[in-house]
């Protein structure tokens, strides 16, 4: 069976800005798939990379129409990671990049999208504050902040990036595709380890808590397969493009989703995700 056939398993994967709706599983043959560690497709608290599973806590919400849900007024749903990835996302000193897709409506004080750690040091969380993004991490005191806002009710598409620059660690981050946020001091230590380490969630703290949707995370660490603004600017135009169908996995069809306006601008329409 050629690649094209297997295909017609999830077509929507076929047209980029579609949200496959199939069985799913990560393309280890494609060329961003290199130090991948993790990829969850908001169906379940299993890793697509290493199938290990974590937890659904409190009353997060899976395989909805958006993939995973927050909507609760407090801090304890959230999607728990497995003990060996809470460890991997202990990132160190390493290099790292993490992506997510998300529709934030409003709530919370920090809105917390993927996070490791209890407050203290070594922790790090990729967050809202007043409607930016922003990136804390504890160790090494790592503070990163967009200068471009969140707007609310619509999709869009979040990255942090540490990268090695000869001698010196920088702090990248990314909104829709688009660099915006800079850090020269981004070499901390980030070693936490918390039992709370996830997605939706930083710790048990009631300002702490994602009211919304994330359809998509995706965590590398080690060298990136690519330039992180390349990273950051192919996921955004085609956040699905790592994922093949599962064979003989049900189907249901996807509408189409109007195209962006330019490939800097997420595509994924608040209609389909």
């Amino acid at each position: 069976m050629s690649w094209l056939s297997n295909y017609l398993y999830e077509p929507n994967l076929l047209v980029p800005g579609r949200r496959p709706v199939g069985g799913l599983k990560i393309n280890i043959n494609h060329p961003y798939a290199h130090n991948l560690i993790a990829a969850f497709d908001g169906m379940s608290a299993r890793n697509a990379v290493t199938k290990r599973t974590g937890a659904v806590e409190g009353q997060a919400k899976v395989r909805t129409p958006r993939g995973f849900e927050f909507d609760s007024d407090n801090s304890a749903d959230y999607i728990e990671f497995d003990a060996d990835l809470r460890s991997e996302t202990a990132f160190g000193q390493d290099e790292f990049f993490i992506f997510a897709l998300a529709i934030w409506p409003g709530g919370g004080i920090y809105p917390v999208f993927v996070a490791n750690g209890d407050t203290g040091p070594g922790e790090w969380m990729l967050r809202l504050v007043d409607q930016r993004i922003n990136f804390f991490g504890n160790g090494g005191s790592i503070l990163l902040s967009s200068s471009a806002s969140v707007t609310q009710g619509q999709p869009f598409t979040v990255a942090m990036a540490r990268v090695l620059e000869g001698e010196l660690y920088r702090g990248h981050l990314f909104l829709d595709g688009v660099a915006d946020g800079v850090d020269t001091s981004a070499g901390g230590n980030l070693t936490a380890v918390s039992a709370t380490a996830g997605i939706g969630q930083a710790d048990l703290n009631a300002n702490s808590w994602l009211n919304g949707s994330i359809a998509l995370v995706y965590i590398w660490r080690g060298s990136l397969p690519v330039a992180d603004y390349i990273l950051a600017k192919k996921l955004n135009a085609d956040p699905y493009q790592l994922w093949e169908p599962v064979p003989d996995a049900p189907f249901l069809p996807s509408e189409a989703i109007p195209p962006a306006t330019g490939e800097d601008n997420a595509i994924l329409m608040a209609s389909n995700f």
